[in-house]
């Protein structure tokens, strides 16, 4: 006589194989839901700009083929030309047909007049806005004004945030707002015009200066004059503390 079947052992298994398939459901949609989460949180924005930057003598426009990513907080993270990251040169990008400026790696901020000479770093991806009367520099969610201040890479660039009159030598030139210049230890200097767009190239330079209204800076010895004092420049920009 054959057995009858055990209705309660089957409908144990039964049971048993829902709530497996249940957890597998709810682990599914965790994974799922954790997925969709780290999507947000990294979720980025490219926004394509059209710029141009110095090699030497040589302007390099990237009209359009220059994209800069932005994280959620819309803060810039890359800085992508024809497709590659950049990540060495020190040299500023100026934006075509917009008083503004970005500024690929970090920087040193002087601000000679404030606190006896304040030194701050700028992040990489820093951008200073020229539109209004007075500078503006900004980063991730901070903006400050910039009064008296030059920014310097930490060996051979410097950015004038403000009118300077060059001395290289005997010889004078006067610079406005957004010009820089270059002195290597090859004794070769550049000196770039922002409102003329041009570029000049001396060599066996032992002498330059860039006076501006309340300070000076000599960039062979990498200090600057305040009030008669000599301060030397921080030159490991990453051990200084962050602009607040």
């Amino acid at each position: 006589m054959k057995e009858g079947v055990d209705t309660k052992k089957g409908g144990k298994y039964f049971k048993s194989a829902i709530t497996v398939a249940l957890l597998l459901l709810s682990f599914v949609i965790v994974i799922f839901a954790c997925i969709k989460l780290n999507e947000a949180l990294n979720r980025q924005r490219i926004e394509n700009v059209s710029v141009y930057t110095w090699f030497n003598e040589e302007l390099l426009s990237y009209d359009e083929t220059a994209e800069l990513v932005f994280d959620r907080n819309n803060t810039a993270t890359e800085l992508k030309i024809d497709g590659k990251k950049q990540e060495i040169e020190t040299t500023p990008y100026f934006y075509n047909n917009e008083r503004k400026v970005l500024f690929p790696q970090e920087m040193s901020l002087v601000q000679p007049r404030l606190n006896n000479g304040q030194q701050n770093r700028v992040p990489g991806l820093s951008f200073i806005d020229g539109v209004s009367i007075t500078p503006r520099i900004s980063f991730a969610n901070f903006e400050r004004e910039l009064g008296s201040a030059f920014l310097f890479d930490g060996s051979d660039l410097y950015f004038f945030v403000n009118p300077v009159k060059m001395i290289i030598g005997d010889e004078e030139m006067e610079l406005p707002v957004f010009s820089f210049a270059t002195y290597n230890f090859n004794h070769e200097l550049y000196v770039y015009n922002y409102d003329e767009s041009t570029a000049k190239y001396y060599e066996n330079v032992d002498s330059v200066k860039a006076e501006a209204e309340t300070y000076t800076i000599d960039l062979v010895t990498d200090t600057y004059n305040i009030n008669g004092k000599s301060r030397l420049l921080v030159q490991n920009v990453g051990a200084l503390d962050l602009l607040k």
